[in-house]
């Protein structure tokens, strides 16, 4: 029969609402990856991907993703930082000394010929088949001298095999990188203000620190300073054309500044976005982010009072993700910032409840990220699915 202008109208509107409900996606927490500890991930694509994690009475363990389903697999390590997943499955894992590579699927994890200190794991090249490894790094130089030391990058383009460090990223400090080709990549440097305590494990900004049992809250006070800036906190955009043989700085943060930049994410090799914390003259908390649209002049595109910005990640040239953490009480939120038209701009697109962002990934159309509880003592891995 012939239907009137108002039934398919309804009808149409039934269908709209049906296809927004089958497409919604967000954020939440997967009790799958419980552990003390999640302290970074990584994904390979929707289905392949792991974290770096540390459980109670077992040591370091690598949460692996192989199509639905997450499992625990132990490495012989006090603590892992961070990991990456190639599309083939190859995956490195970093710790406070030594890195760890899997070739077959994440049954078996070998040490590295590389040590050092690293919370920026990542995948590089055409193909995305590359390792490399931001941090502070130390690597034999087969002459029985004292090893070759360097603040900057650790890359591998044999599955873990062999190792190459670039050249010293000035300042020193390199904490997070960006790879948006072959050749082309930006490294973000910082440093904050001298902190008091003398615990064990690592500092991975100012706002936490780490160790096998967990997070702790332990935030550095803006009235510490140490070296280089007149503040002592200080944040570095460095950029290499020639495959880390040279740095040079592109964008670095005002000496009277009370910031350090954490992570940064490139969509070409001249659009990228930086983020940073700190403290606001009268002490309140202080995150931002920049965006380039060329490559060298950087323009302040989010500024919040949440507790921390720890990574970016753009998906493309126009979509883009920033995580955060905000603080009410004892209680944590992570901030899921996002951006359609290149961070230009950003919204709120989440607050999730008992999270402390950490770490960001995208693979396809699968989000991922670390999130410690509000106690610190347990952790999981969020997914945008």
């Amino acid at each position: 029969r012939c239907h009137s202008e108002s039934e398919m109208s309804v009808k149409s509107t039934v269908v709209l609402s049906l296809l927004c409900a089958a497409s919604a996606k967000e954020w939440s927490l997967n009790s799958q990856t419980s552990a003390s500890v999640v302290a970074g991930v990584g994904a390979g694509s929707d289905t392949v991907a792991a974290a770096a994690a540390s459980q109670n009475g077992v040591g370091a363990v690598v949460e692996r993703l192989s199509g639905a389903k997450w499992t625990k697999k132990a490495v012989q390590t006090g603590m892992l930082l961070d990991t990456a997943v190639t599309p083939s499955g190859v995956t490195v894992g970093t710790s406070i000394w030594k890195v760890f590579v899997s070739t077959d699927g994440g049954e078996n994890y070998n040490v590295a010929p590389v040590n050092g200190v690293s919370q920026s794991a990542n995948t590089w090249g055409s193909n995305k088949e590359n390792l490399a490894l931001v941090g502070n790094w130390v690597v034999s130089n087969g002459e029985g001298t004292k090893p070759d030391e360097v603040s900057g990058v650790a890359t591998s383009t044999d599955s873990g095999a062999t190792w190459k460090l670039t050249a010293q990223v000035p300042p020193a400090y390199a904490r997070y990188g960006a790879f948006p080709s072959d050749n082309t990549w930006y490294v973000a440097s910082g440093i904050w203000g001298s902190s008091a305590d003398k615990l064990e494990g690592h500092r991975f900004s100012s706002r936490m620190h780490l160790d096998k049992r967990g997070y702790s809250y332990n935030e550095v006070a803006k009235g510490n300073t140490t070296a280089p800036g007149a503040s002592g906190w200080f944040g570095a955009v460095s950029k290499t054309t020639d495959g880390g043989a040279t740095w040079t700085q592109v964008f670095t943060t005002n000496e009277e500044d009370v910031l350090y930049f954490n992570g940064i994410s490139c969509s070409s090799e001249t659009h990228c976005v930086v983020v940073a914390e700190g403290y606001n003259a009268d002490g309140s908390y202080l995150t931002a982010a920049y965006t380039t649209f060329d490559g060298a002049n950087w323009s302040q595109t989010l500024t919040t009072s949440d507790v921390g910005l720890m990574q970016a990640d753009l998906i493309s040239d126009t979509e883009g993700w920033l995580v955060g953490t905000s603080k009410n009480g004892r209680d944590l939120y992570g901030q899921f910032y996002h951006t359609v038209d290149g961070g230009k701009t950003w919204n709120l697109e989440q607050s999730l409840n008992n999270c402390f962002a950490i770490d960001l990934d995208f693979a396809e159309t699968t989000g991922f990220a670390a999130c410690s509880s509000s106690s610190g003592s347990s952790c999981s891995v969020a997914q945008y699915v």
